[in-house]
């Protein structure tokens, strides 16, 4: 049964448990599947691939529910900190990425055969049996959910859409149409479902070349154009990033045929929401350099070009493996990880002047008068004694930052 979205808010805030020692996994997966069960599903005409959900904003309503006890946890001295503007600490949930090249290689399908595979294999570990039941609801819940919506496409008369999606319940991605549609629905079920933001589609032209290859190019064309076009429909509450290029593990050039044709369809799209990464090397070929370059004259300029040589040595400077570093993602805006690991947060803010005011006012703050940093006498007999005090001082608003972190972070749900 289908429930409007006021029906399902009401019943999300009667299923959200507070308290110690609460199973909050359990207790947010039991959430997820419900919303999956029963959320409203619709078809907007000029949607190709997938079908649009009225679960949107629940997820953020389950945390701000959760967070409701975060004010008594803040001390008063960290809320004068806060007041004074000197830091500022919460949780971010808008830079993530997901495994896209398992994603699409696997298919829900796939991923959720995964789980119950890792499960069997660790059945002695109760801990990771216990993770693997949850995670294994709602991939169950996200299968049921997608035959839902492949019948209402078939009310809908929408043949392609429903085929290969009730395809898709049962295998992983087989052609192009169909990976395209698994990275859509994917990235319905972590922003609408889970709450979390995909700050990357993956590099596109690695990721979908070997299905395009196999397809009537004038055909993978249309379907490239319109998939960019649904992604933008999403009006995500960031923007959607996306990657062309790279170098492999021998420093080859990873340009392809695919990447001159996103690069084409993302100009023809000209979406408002999307932002294309060029990971730029010495063997990038002039000729794409040149064709970024007319996009951009032409008002496409939501195009940025990215070192590849300069982000690899970056990250191997802070221990990230070569083949690792090689095989890195662009999460956001431009927040480079290696392969395998989240990147970065905007969880905490520090203010660096605010450190200097503090090492020359006692740590006194001049805003509010109160003490909010370390104490010292304010005299320095040299820059240098000064320097040491103002990194004192701006170690200490950084473990104030952390420490407010933490207290939000241990509410995540």
């Amino acid at each position: 049964m289908s429930l409007s979205r006021e029906e399902l808010l009401n019943w999300v805030e009667n299923h959200i448990v507070l308290g110690e020692g609460l199973d909050i996994l359990k207790n947010d997966c039991e959430i997820i599947e419900f919303a999956l069960d029963h959320c409203e599903i619709d078809i907007p005409e000029q949607n190709r691939f997938f079908i649009n959900v009225n679960y949107a904003d629940i997820p953020y309503f389950v945390i701000r529910k959760r967070m409701k006890s975060l004010g008594e946890l803040v001390t008063s001295r960290l809320r004068e900190g806060i007041e004074a503007l000197a830091y500022t600490g919460a949780c971010d949930y808008s830079h993530t990425t997901a495994e896209w090249e398992s994603v699409i290689k696997l298919g829900i399908y796939g991923l959720r055969n995964r789980v119950s595979e890792y499960a069997m294999s660790h059945s002695s570990n109760v801990n990771a049996m216990g993770f693997c039941e949850q995670i294994l609801r709602v991939y169950n819940a996200a299968l049921r959910f997608m035959k839902r919506a492949a019948d209402t496409a078939a009310l809908c008369g929408r043949t392609e859409m429903a085929s290969s999606l009730l395809r898709l319940t049962n295998h992983a991605p087989s052609n192009l149409f169909e990976a395209l549609q698994t990275s859509i629905i994917y990235y319905h079920l972590q922003l609408f479902f889970d709450g979390t933001y995909l700050r990357t589609l993956g590099r596109l032209d690695n990721l979908y070349y070997p299905y395009y290859a196999r397809e009537n190019k004038n055909e993978a064309d249309k379907l490239l154009l319109d998939y960019i076009k649904e992604i933008d429909r999403l009006k995500a509450p960031s923007n959607i990033p996306f990657a062309l290029g790279g170098t492999d593990e021998n420093g080859e050039c990873l340009i392809n045929e695919l990447s001159y044709v996103w690069l084409d369809t993302y100009e023809k799209a000209r979406t408002t929401n999307t932002k294309l990464h060029i990971l730029y090397s010495e063997h990038t070929p002039e000729d794409l350099i040149r064709k970024a370059f007319r996009h951009i004259r032409g008002g496409n300029n939501s195009i940025v070009f990215m070192s590849d040589r300069r982000v690899i040595e970056a990250l191997e400077k802070q221990g990230v493996a070569h083949q690792d570093a090689v095989d890195y993602h662009v999460v956001g805006c431009y927040e480079c990880g290696g392969a395998g690991e989240l990147v970065c947060s905007c969880n905490a803010r520090v203010n660096i002047p605010k450190a200097l005011e503090l090492a020359l006012n006692g740590g006194r703050d001049m805003l509010t008068g109160k003490q909010i940093g370390l104490e010292n006498d304010g005299h320095f007999e040299s820059f240098e004694a000064l320097w040491a005090e103002f990194e004192r001082q701006l170690a200490h608003l950084c473990r104030c930052a952390m420490q407010l972190t933490d207290l939000y972070e241990s509410q995540y749900p």
